[in-house]
């Protein structure tokens, strides 16, 4: 719109009217979208069917899926929606931020079943987080699974190896096959 108003003979204001009352357009913000391809389409179906017949011949299994969330003490601020109306430009107090703020994590996990651990927070690191899936997540699994076989999806990684990933204590659980729910990206996964 600002384009079209740079001509002498129109005002922006004009234009902006012409644009929104008129025509009935509004100003939108382009988004991105993952592409997908005929290929990429058809290969989700496929996976997507092989998943469900594992899912439908070991539903005797218990599954567990994880979940993590980092909040941070910084303010979130985005330049398009947080605006500040006032006439002196002084008036708008700026929001400060840090390199690297402090953060807190907080991992839940729940079972196919409908069992709910109790959210577990502490600090995000690397060192911390295997230690609470050694003492928390891993124990409360046991009780909830009981005698029962179960797999663990950890925050929607997929397995990176036939055996799944490996938990503290070099036990293995079991998941889906690599071929099955092979990711597009070839690094290392999260666990």
């Amino acid at each position: 719109m600002t384009k079209l108003a740079k001509d002498p003979n129109v005002s922006h204001t004009t234009i902006r009217r012409a644009v929104k009352d008129d025509l009935n357009y509004r100003s939108r913000c382009k988004c991105v979208k993952h592409l997908l391809t005929a290929q990429n389409k058809a290969d989700r179906v496929s996976k997507g069917r092989k998943i469900l017949n594992d899912l439908k011949s070991k539903g005797h299994y218990l599954r567990f899926y994880s979940d993590e969330k980092i909040f941070t003490v910084d303010e979130s601020v985005t330049r398009r929606n947080d605006r500040w109306i006032c006439q002196d430009p002084k008036e708008v107090k700026p929001t400060m931020s840090s390199k690297k703020p402090a953060a807190v994590m907080t991992l839940a996990v729940i079972s196919s079943e409908g069992d709910v651990m109790v959210p577990h927070f502490f600090q995000a690191n690397e060192t911390v987080y295997l230690d609470v899936l050694k003492r928390v997540v891993v124990p409360w699994m046991k009780k909830t699974a009981g005698e029962r076989k179960y797999t663990f999806q950890q925050d929607s990684a997929p397995p990176q190896s036939e055996n799944g990933p490996e938990l503290p204590g070099g036990q293995h659980c079991p998941l889906l096959a690599t071929h099955v729910w092979a990711c597009q990206f070839a690094g290392p996964q999260p666990m």
